[in-house]
């Protein structure tokens, strides 16, 4: 089996219990296992037993095809281990939104929004518990 280098890049950060993501150009599926798997390290690092997430994806371009399915799946493992909302930044109505919404599993507890402004998706955080200030 071919072994692929990640394609596409991120960082991480964190405060309180939020984890906030900022994709930046294409991504394959190696780059969504690995900012899956760096997501998981640093929620079990904040011992909590609930987290969110806030994606800006503003400088994200898109996804594989494989991406999409390994991102999903990832997903479906970080609800797993605590995560419950997702805010994410984005052009609403764009490519972006609609491979991001292809990829959200549907679990009882978890919920995810879109937004166009990072300020109002952390009001939306803060509202449901999960204040980064």
């Amino acid at each position: 089996m071919t072994k692929y280098k990640a394609h596409g890049d991120y960082s991480l950060s964190h405060n309180n219990q939020t984890i906030f993501v900022e994709p930046v150009g294409a991504m394959n599926a190696e780059a969504g296992l690995a900012l899956v798997a760096d997501i998981l390290i640093l929620a079990k690092s904040l011992s909590v037993p609930q987290w969110a997430l806030c994606i800006d994806a503003r400088r994200w371009i898109l996804g594989t095809p494989e991406f999409q399915e390994k991102t999903k799946a990832g997903i479906e493992g970080l609800i797993a281990h605590g995560l419950t909302r997702t805010a994410y930044v984005l052009e609403l109505e764009s490519v972006q939104h609609y491979q991001v919404a292809n990829m959200m599993p549907v679990a009882q507890g978890y919920k995810r929004r879109y937004f166009p402004e990072k300020e109002a998706a952390l009001e939306w955080l803060a509202s449901q518990g999960f204040d980064s200030e």
